[in-house]
């Protein structure tokens, strides 16, 4: 692979080399279209002020986002069931105002199709240290 770019719907275009390292004088391109639900980990982590995290969606869907402390407690909502376009979205944490002592967290994002087809849950772990 010699290069890679994304597009706003989360399409990647991969610009491929020859085995022997050499770039086609005519470049292959390759696009990709992801069909599952991708939920990527929060960077920075851990953090001390803020962390963002993205998902991409392969579908229109209905996206709720939470977080939740260690016991399991939901501490921000940051979407409730919003229709969100195909494609990568990402969301900051915490968000505002919203006051938070350090401690484990932990982020879901559920979705469910717009046409009413298949629905996902996800979640991943972040380190908030102040």
């Amino acid at each position: 692979i010699t290069s890679m770019s994304e597009d706003d719907a989360g399409t990647y275009t991969v610009l491929v080399s020859n085995p022997a390292g050499f770039i086609f004088s005519d470049p292959a391109i390759i696009t990709a279209v992801f069909e599952d639900f991708v939920l990527e980990n929060n960077y920075p982590n851990p953090f001390r002020f803020q962390t963002q995290f993205s998902f991409i969606t392969p579908e229109d869907a209905y996206i709720t986002v939470d977080i939740f402390d260690a016991f399991g407690r939901r501490v921000e909502r940051l979407a409730n069931s919003e229709l969100m376009n195909q494609g990568r979205h990402y969301f900051t944490f915490p968000e505002g105002a919203v006051r938070v002592s350090s401690g484990v967290y932990f982020y879901q994002v559920s979705a469910k199709s717009a046409n009413g087809g298949q629905s996902w849950r996800k979640s991943g772990k972040m380190l908030l240290i102040k």
